[in-house]
């Protein structure tokens, strides 16, 4: 009887042991929550970075951004090893680390694979985001070994290197000889890279998961797989989140008092974005039927004196921008240095002295009638609150301002686009005419976003076009000296502070919902505005 008590007594303890272990074990797979997969192909440098934050742990990108100085790096990461260029900034040469491997077999990357992506890049029929911006200053590539390369520009490329880093990741390097054995369309589906995780299984519609590279040339992943899981609704996200049913997600502002209530942890890349309000339809070659010209874009609108300017004025007025940050960032931001679109503090041509807008609700109402509105209700305006794809906050900031323009007696129309590229499509094609709030991303120097986004020739154009404006972007790429580039972006600065084509609200920060025993580190050399630094993740035993 003893004996069997004994043994009894043993097994439950060895059960007890194993459980206990396996229970302390880490998990060797992150389940990543996420609201969107876009059109499910990963075929990296023919698509848009809002479905490129996936295929980040597939592929690698040329070069890195120090998360603490924001300098762009080689040889952390990326896989040139070493880069340089001319003073002039017409070439650009790139030395390749050597024995970087693609998945499966598909051999060594060379600088035949980086040529090739930056041709599907450039392609009529590529999605990616700076496609236009690769045509226009691209000349060609010279090819000097395996290893080395020079990138010959059309004109001084010196902001070139920012669309080269997997902060955000627009030239993602694909495999040339694996894409063009299977094709442009299975390629996209079952992705091939060299960066530390290699695809393993998609369900569309579903989930994706990738596997850890073992022996990685670079960084061996600390985990073994990683599975996203679409997941379209936050509050579902959150409770995937809570019954550890996922272990990182991004998360709403309003989502941060559930989730650390919960003893959930949660990981802010704080001041990485700059919400600001566009105000579509100042095209210079506009598309829409005159009679549905705006009311911030009739006339001469880049006029100080135009009735346009004092509605663009008077909006911004309207709006208090403490009050968002305080109730929809929940604090996770500033108004401070918020003064002009797409600069952050600390960049180049940024002006320290200026001043945002203040809460002034009187001057807006007396800006209104000097612009020919002799009550607020005289105005109509329509406010388009589609989430943006990777950062949805901004529709709830847009309510807010719609709110606000709304307690003032402005007449405020509510849309919604069908999804993000449609209302993309609206602005691409010139006959946008409402405004919508998005969360600008930091990427350095403002040329970057200034030329893809504020040029009559560009992809998409938010900012708001004018003859003089237009000019001051020309500046600022064919600027060569550093003092030269300076005086350029702060003229760029003082237009943008001055005429206001673009409301700018306050930083931002991008937050996601972590397990608490999950560890996401940030490395020197790897600074991302979006999910980013994969193979660093581990579970803490």
């Amino acid at each position: 009887m003893k004996k069997t008590m004994c043994l009894g007594i043993m097994v439950f303890a060895m059960l007890f042991l194993v459980s206990t272990n396996m229970w302390a074990k880490p998990k060797d797979t992150i389940v990543i929550a996420t609201h969107t997969f876009g059109s499910e192909d990963w075929l990296g440098p023919m698509r848009s970075t809002t479905e490129n934050y996936i295929s980040m742990a597939i592929y690698n990108s040329l070069l890195t951004r120090d998360n603490k100085t924001g300098q762009i790096r080689a040889g952390q990461g990326g896989l040139a090893k070493t880069f340089e260029h001319t003073e002039d900034m017409m070439a650009f040469t790139f030395e390749l680390v050597k024995g970087a491997k693609f998945h499966e077999g598909w051999g060594e990357v060379t600088v035949e694979d980086v040529k090739f992506s930056l041709d599907l890049a450039m392609l009529d029929e590529s999605a990616n985001d700076v496609a236009g911006i690769f045509r226009e200053s691209v000349k060609g590539i010279e090819i000097q070994s395996p290893y080395k390369m020079v990138v010959h520009m059309k004109k001084p490329g010196w902001d070139f290197t920012n669309y080269l880093t997997s902060s955000f990741q627009y030239l993602p390097i694909v495999c040339k000889k694996y894409v063009e054995s299977v094709g442009k369309e299975k390629a996209g589906r079952h992705p091939i890279g060299s960066n530390a995780f290699r695809f393993k299984e998609h369900v569309l519609g579903d989930h994706i998961t990738v596997e850890a590279v073992e022996n990685h040339w670079y960084k061996t992943a600390e985990v073994k797989y990683i599975t996203w899981k679409k997941v379209p609704e936050p509050a579902t996200r959150v409770a995937m989140l809570k019954q550890g049913e996922a272990h990182l997600t991004q998360i709403n502002y309003d989502q941060i008092k559930e989730v650390e209530q919960e003893g959930l942890k949660v990981k802010a890349m704080i001041g990485v974005t700059q919400p600001v309000v566009h105000l579509f339809g100042q095209y210079l070659n506009a598309t829409y039927k005159p009679e549905k010209t705006p009311p911030w874009a009739k006339g001469d609108w880049w006029d100080l004196d135009s009735p346009a300017y004092k509605v663009r004025r008077a909006l911004s007025l309207a709006i208090d921008r403490q009050a968002i940050v305080k109730n929809i960032l929940q604090g996770y931001g500033t108004v401070e240095g918020a003064t002009a679109f797409a600069f952050f503090p600390g960049s180049i041509g940024f002006d320290n002295t200026a001043t945002p807008d203040p809460y002034d609700p009187e001057r807006a109402v007396k800006l209104l009638k000097e612009a020919g509105y002799a009550r607020p209700g005289d105005l109509e305006v329509e406010a388009d609150l589609t989430p943006h794809a990777a950062r949805p906050y901004n529709k709830p900031i847009m309510e807010a301002v719609a709110m606000m323009w709304e307690s003032l007696g402005i007449k405020v129309k509510t849309r919604m686009a069908t999804d993000y590229p449609s209302l993309m499509g609206d602005t691409v094609a010139r006959h946008a005419t409402y405004a919508w709030s998005w969360p600008v991303p930091f990427l350095g120097p403002a040329v970057g976003l200034l030329k893809m986004l504020g040029l009559t020739t560009g992809y998409i154009s938010y900012v708001g076009e004018s003859p003089e404006f237009n000019k001051l972007v020309d500046d600022i790429l064919t600027a060569q000296a550093l003092p030269e580039r300076t005086k350029a972006h702060a003229a760029a600065f003082k237009y943008l502070y001055e005429h206001i084509p673009t409301i700018p609200l306050c930083y931002a920060s991008n937050l996601y919902g972590m397990s608490p025993n999950l560890v996401w580190p940030d490395k020197p050399g790897q600074a991302g505005v979006i999910m980013h630094n994969f193979e660093y993740m581990y579970f803490k035993k």
